[in-house]
């Protein structure tokens, strides 16, 4: 199996040979998302992720990566909220039609 572009392009916005030396460890254990890479716990990178990578520089840019993923994916979230919001607060007053509330 191939890993999906979008998370080829992440890994290869880390640093060179990211893409290239990692891509099977995330088709082995299924990140084939974003949003699944996004949800990866400190624990699974620490135990199943980090020990098939063998440079240490490597495991290195792939926890910061990880860390600015979810950063701007928390900025994302928040922001898609708070449009969510302004759009209920600017509705009739019928809080029905507003998926949050």
């Amino acid at each position: 199996e191939k890993l999906p572009a979008e998370v080829m392009t992440w890994l290869e916005s880390l640093g060179r040979d990211m893409g290239r030396d990692n891509a099977w460890i995330f088709v082995r254990h299924q990140l084939l998302t974003l949003e699944r890479v996004a949800a990866l716990t400190d624990k699974d990178l620490r135990e199943e992720i980090e020990p098939l990578i063998p440079a240490v520089g490597h495991r290195v840019l792939l926890r910061q990566g990880l860390r600015t993923l979810r950063l701007e994916r928390k900025a994302k979230h928040n922001e898609q909220q708070r449009r969510r919001r302004n759009v209920c607060n600017l509705d009739s007053g019928d809080p029905s039609g507003c998926p949050l509330m």
